[in-house]
């Protein structure tokens, strides 16, 4: 089972998961959502020297509107 243990084995305390954008146009909803990498997973990539793209990274700015 899960231990205390096996929690400080872990390089980062939740999933590595994100999602950058959902395009929904071919389910025939004119929705496209879109959010930047999470602040947490921003400083684990740039800790460990993993590339970032600047639309997901957000570091372009604010990014689009997520509900264009």
């Amino acid at each position: 089972g899960w231990t205390p243990a096996l929690a400080e084995k872990l390089l980062l305390p939740r999933q590595a998961l994100h999602c950058a954008e959902i395009d929904m146009r071919a389910a025939g909803l004119e929705r496209v959502f879109s959010v930047p990498l999470p602040a947490d997973l921003r400083a684990f990539c740039e800790s460990r020297g993993l590339p970032l793209n600047a639309d997901i990274a957000g570091a372009a700015g604010p990014g689009p509107d997520p509900l264009r």
